[in-house]
């Protein structure tokens, strides 16, 4: 049967749709105001007199076209015609739904129009049209996502890795657990029991998924260790997997800022730009990127409000938004970077629509824990910073910089610590209680720290402007540039965090020894 037969089939009979559905006209011309012309299959109205726009189709490739051509006849009658959007209706009939059926899906969730969608049944010869089943929207696919069960696997030889691997993604298939990240990782450290270093991300459990139930324990009372957590099954996937696997090196458990620590090269691992993934996560192999993978696991762990880096351009309004709102949770725990690199990103929109926008962000919101894990000699390689690089072929590349700066002469640097931690314990205990990211900015008000953005500009002199807030309002400095840039800050009353903690530097050496010695921390 050809589709228009079936069109004026179904037309003949709107009622095996819905009851009290009439027919007004078949092929039914729209035509907006820039001319485009379209034409409904079938317009009807229903019992209370709204528009019912019905589209059939006959094959899985005209069913692909549906869902557009519907949009494009709401349009036309809404924002053109000035019909009401719920006084519009919209079937789709088709005797195919293979192809159609996940556009459907999504176009109703999306869309304010009541939509229906009707699988056509046809007789044993295909000629006759003979009922109508309503087509069932598919419900939200279940999301994939790693969690923050993580192990670490090292190796002698790189065969041994490649074994290492297929070896868990076997075993984790067996249980009904498939979906696994893995990252590369290597080292010349000689302190490693092997120089090739397998991170593995375990993936979400379906716990419908056929052979889940091979990763409980036998005897219900065994699960009460782990039913609490919010990972029960990756763990006792973990407890499973390991004894079924023989490694030639070692193997441990490991936790997302551990893969922060190895990412940002504050350990022994060198990252080898390589990821492997399996279940779900290779489905999207062929269009995720190393930077994809990275990211996927270390905004769902939280990690992007300590390490972030995207790309994006004005110009792409709905990536540019995603991309402003990314920031805007990276930064939710620095609440002036928040603020002054949200104005920063509006200049840019406005006066440099067509421009790439870079953004890296280094937010420890930690300044005990910078200060234990890098004094004397590191300071700089760890403590706050952002910078925001915008390149447009109309002008030369521009750089803004956020730092995290002090005054520029002596406080009793001491003193003024010790009111926001009395000891090393205090420092213990906000961090326990996830409150150390909010005591870390009373700590950096008591010192007289602030953060603030460095920009550079040449019109028509060459000069730098600090942008900070002051209280909630937004506050700018300006100096002409000296060569040498730590003269760059004084002349902006300020010193940059390395110069500040310089100035302090007994006082500094004090309070870091203390707390690595109640603490048992070395020195790095």
């Amino acid at each position: 049967m050809r589709e228009h037969d079936l069109r004026d089939q179904l037309a003949a009979n709107l009622e095996i749709l819905e009851p009290r559905l009439r027919l007004v006209r078949t092929e039914a011309r729209l035509v907006a105001q820039d001319g485009r012309t379209g034409r409904v299959d079938i317009l009807g109205r229903d019992r209370h007199d709204n528009i019912v726009i019905i589209e059939v189709k006959r094959s899985n490739k005209a069913a692909r076209e549906a869902a557009h051509e519907v949009f494009k006849y709401t349009e036309i009658l809404c924002r053109e015609q000035g019909h009401p959007p719920e006084r519009i209706r919209v079937m789709i009939a088709s005797t195919e739904w293979a192809e159609l059926d996940l556009s459907y899906s999504g176009y109703a969730g999306l869309t304010g129009f009541d939509l229906r969608g009707y699988h056509l049944q046809l007789d044993e010869t295909g000629n006759t049209l003979t009922g109508a089943k309503p087509v069932t929207l598919k419900g939200p696919a279940r999301k994939v996502e790693p969690s923050d069960i993580h192990l670490t696997f090292v190796f002698k030889t790189e065969t041994d890795r490649n074994e290492g691997w297929t070896k868990l993604q076997d075993r984790s298939q067996n249980y009904g657990a498939p979906n696994l990240l893995a990252f590369d990782f290597t080292t010349d450290d000689e302190r490693a029991l092997g120089p090739y270093l397998l991170y593995v991300v375990i993936g979400s459990i379906d716990p419908n998924a056929p052979f889940t139930d091979r990763i409980l324990p036998a005897h219900p009372e065994d699960e009460t260790d782990f039913r609490d957590r919010e990972h029960f099954l990756q763990y006792w996937l973990v407890a499973r997997l390991l004894p079924d696997i023989t490694m030639p090196s070692g193997w441990d458990a490991s936790h997302p800022k551990q893969f922060f620590q190895m990412l940002a090269g504050r350990s022994m691992w060198r990252f080898e730009e390589r990821v492997r993934c399996s279940g779900t996560f290779s489905l999207q192999d062929h269009i995720f990127g190393v930077r994809d993978w990275v990211a996927l696991v270390t905004v769902k762990s939280g990690l992007e409000q300590t390490t972030f880096f995207a790309s994006a351009t004005p110009s792409q309004r709905t990536a540019w938004t995603a991309f402003k709102q990314r920031i805007s949770m990276a930064m939710g725990t620095n609440p002036d970077w928040c603020n002054l690199v949200a104005q920063a990103l509006q200049r840019i929109e406005d006066e440099h629509p067509e421009a790439d926008v870079e953004i890296e962000i280094l937010n420890p919101t930690d300044l005990v824990g910078v200060l234990l894990g890098s004094w004397p000699d590191q300071v700089q390689l760890y403590e706050p910073q952002l910078s925001i690089r915008v390149s447009n072929p109309d002008v030369d590349p521009h750089v803004i910089r956020g730092a995290l700066v002090g005054p520029a002469g002596k406080i009793d640097f001491l003193s003024r610590f010790r009111m926001v931690y009395r000891d090393p314990f205090a420092w213990i205990a906000a961090r326990a209680s996830d409150a150390v990211e909010s005591v870390d900015l009373e700590l950096l008000e008591a010192m007289e720290l602030r953060y603030v953005l460095l920009e550079y500009t040449a019109n028509p002199d060459l000069q730098l402007y600090m942008h900070y807030i002051d209280g909630d309002q937004p506050r700018v400095r300006v100096a002409s540039p000296v060569p040498e840039p730590r003269g760059q800050l004084q002349l902006l009353a300020a010193a940059s965090l390395s110069d500040f903690l310089e100035a302090h530097q007994h006082q500094v050496d004090l309070l870091v020894n203390e707390y690595r010695a109640s603490l048992g921390i070395e020195r790095p």
